[in-house]
């Protein structure tokens, strides 16, 4: 559920604000997700494939055929932007631009702030700033396993109070332990209503009503 947090935190500002600034873009222009640092490293030594698992791979909760070929997209993008002499990470970046951030981010940032009359504007996918942060060399964008190293670099000489090299701190919801809450809740209540169900008495004859599944 990650457009929970998006749509409560545009809930609010909704309530003051007509118009609001994102930060979307910002990790894919500049390689903030910890995935770049896995795709740049010798495939000997960690490295992986973006996404070459998905959430439901390894889950039997969806017919047989449906998750067939959801990965079609990404590979298509993949192939397209593999050409010419990118790095690696150039090569994901590209990727998540042509796949991830239109179908899924800004898809969703959109979605949720306008449920509240709310507009969005992401001042790093201007086109001047995207342009300059595509000739950023590899070493500008992550250095010493620390992703969006310039972005960070400027912010702490500039607003050293926002601690920009500390730990990244995601705002999630806790979806595992609502399942969690929600399945022992469940089965609590299927328990009672059991054996409510077997100990009824039909009153007539004194009778005992039966399951029919037992019969």
């Amino acid at each position: 559920m990650p457009f929970l947090p998006t749509y409560k935190l545009a809930k609010e500002a909704a309530r003051d604000f007509k118009v609001v600034l994102s930060g979307e873009g910002g990790d894919e222009l500049f390689g903030g997700y910890g995935r770049y640092r896995s795709v740049m490293r010798p495939f000997l030594l960690g490295g992986r494939v973006m996404r070459s698992k998905g959430t439901f791979d390894k889950i039997d909760v969806l017919r047989p055929g449906v998750l067939e070929g959801w990965r079609d997209g990404i590979a298509a993008s993949e192939s397209r932007e593999s050409r010419g002499k990118r790095s690696r990470l150039a090569i994901a970046q590209a990727v998540d631009c042509a796949d991830w951030l239109p179908n899924d981010l800004l898809l969703k940032l959109d979605r949720m702030l306008m449920a509240h009359g709310l507009e969005g504007r992401t001042p790093f996918l201007d086109p001047v700033v995207a342009e300059f942060a595509y000739q950023l060399p590899d070493r500008l964008k992550v250095r010493k396993g620390v992703g969006k190293f310039l972005l960070r670099s400027w912010l702490e000489r500039c607003l050293p109070m926002a601690k920009p090299f500390a730990k990244k701190r995601g705002c999630t919801v806790p979806v595992s332990e609502w399942i969690a809450s929600a399945r022992q809740g469940v089965g609590a209540a299927g328990r009672s209503a059991g054996r409510h169900y077997r100990d009824r008495r039909c009153g007539q004859g004194g009778k005992t009503f039966q399951n029919p599944g037992q019969t």
